[in-house]
């Protein structure tokens, strides 16, 4: 018995871990989509659609780990954490998307 509650505080201190990595990249995220309101140089619009394209991926990794760690958290029985910052920052990075998209279509026409 001494075991399996060995292992079940190994697993749950894990998991812990990977919450609060989760968090960390969430915070990252947040700052890189705040330096979109900084993007102001015409000759740059298609490194900052690319850089809007690496965050919205990197959001969507996050995502996939969010979904294994609730389904951990389910097996703990601990209510699965919501990460509500997460959509802020992809509604935050899509008018930007949208923008610099746009300006670099214009560009090239």
């Amino acid at each position: 018995e001494k075991i399996v509650e060995s292992a079940k505080t190994q697993g749950e201190r894990a998991l812990t871990e990977k919450q609060e990595k989760v968090n960390i990249e969430i915070d990252k995220c947040y700052q890189r989509a705040e330096k979109f309101s900084e993007y102001n140089d015409l000759t740059q619009m298609l490194q900052y659609c690319k850089d809007v394209a690496s965050l919205q991926k990197r959001l969507t990794e996050i995502q996939e780990q969010i979904v294994q760690i609730n389904k951990e958290e389910g097996l703990f029985k601990w209510t699965p954490t919501t990460y509500p910052q997460l959509d802020q920052i992809h509604d935050m990075a899509e008018p930007y998307q949208k923008l610099f998209s746009t300006v670099l279509k214009w560009q090239k026409a």
